[in-house]
């Protein structure tokens, strides 16, 4: 029979998809079976070797591409016993979702059925989560460089100690994700591309990557876009003429510190400023969160967001 943790199904189908989330976002390790009927729960089918090497790879390539956050190594196809069952390891980092299209949806797990997941189910698995404390959990990389932060501390003549820094410890005493985004270690990089037009990637004329301490990238990358933020003068008939740049300086550096603070960390994509004649875009890696939608973001509606 099945439950909160077990699934039969007949055949492979796409529509496993909806069922693995359910599974992603529960609070133990499940189960779906294939191959079974789910009213006798006997093997009414088995799958030959060449059949269960062709799900596996298109499981693993689901993990990877079919839901958000990515569910690598978390969906396992153990393929030497009958019947063929994939096993589904609940994420940390819920709400998983899956992807459709250019859409997100969220399903939860309600005794033996999947079903898509309420404003409060999306709620508590945000909660769960709580991705907010990324920056309070200890780093993978204890060996950490801090040159361009000690830089900036000399540079005021203020002592530099990064055991004594606010939020640069988490609570085992070891080095957190804060520090390792401030140091020369940190993994998540930026690019910025510059266009010479209007059009995409036909008209591209540089590009660079940014990586190291978030201080040093987002300096380096404030001085490399400052370069082609060309200057504009208008002659007037007043005694001075009158300067204007592409894009405000200031509203390029809000937009830049910006998708820095507000990016996800679950996505090790770089984020992206990309320059146009008439314009800049600024990509940041992550999606909106628990299942919220742009539409929703223009109706004006928060109420996925928890109270804290």
């Amino acid at each position: 029979m099945e439950s909160q943790t077990i699934e039969y199904k007949e055949e492979f189908t796409e529509k496993l998809k909806k069922e693995i989330t359910g599974f992603l976002n529960g609070e133990e390790t499940a189960y779906i079976y294939l191959g079974v009927d789910d009213d006798t729960r006997k093997i009414i089918r088995t799958f030959n070797d060449e059949e269960k090497h062709k799900y596996e790879e298109i499981i693993s390539n689901w993990a990877s591409t079919s839901f958000y956050p990515s569910a690598v190594n978390l969906i396992k196809v153990h393929t030497d016993n009958e019947p063929l069952c994939i096993e589904v390891i609940p994420g940390k980092l819920t709400p998983y979702q899956l992807k459709k299209k250019s859409n997100l949806y969220t399903y939860v797990r309600n005794n033996s059925l999947t079903e898509p997941a309420s404003a409060e189910s999306i709620k508590k698995l945000i909660n769960k989560s709580n991705l907010d404390a990324f920056d309070e959990q200890t780093s993978d990389i204890q060996q950490l460089n801090f040159s361009y932060l000690e830089e900036k501390f000399n540079a005021v003549h203020k002592k530099f100690n990064p055991q004594k820094l606010s939020g640069f410890l988490s609570k085992d005493q070891r080095y957190s994700n804060t520090a390792l985004l401030l140091s020369e270690e940190n993994p998540y990089s930026a690019t910025v591309a510059i266009f010479g037009s209007e059009k995409t990637l036909e008209s591209l004329e540089d590009s660079r990557r940014f990586q190291g301490s978030i201080f040093n990238q987002i300096d380096k990358m404030l001085e490399y876009i400052n370069l082609n933020n060309h200057t504009h003068s208008e002659i007037t008939g007043n005694p001075q003429r009158k300067d204007k740049r592409d894009f405000p300086p200031v509203a390029i550096r809000e937009g830049l510190i910006n998708a820095f603070a507000h990016r996800s960390y679950i996505d090790c994509g770089p984020i992206q400023i990309k320059i146009y004649s008439d314009r800049i875009e600024i990509l940041s890696p992550g999606s909106l969160p628990g299942g919220l939608t742009v539409g929703d973001v223009l109706a004006g509606r928060n109420y996925l967001v928890p109270c804290q």
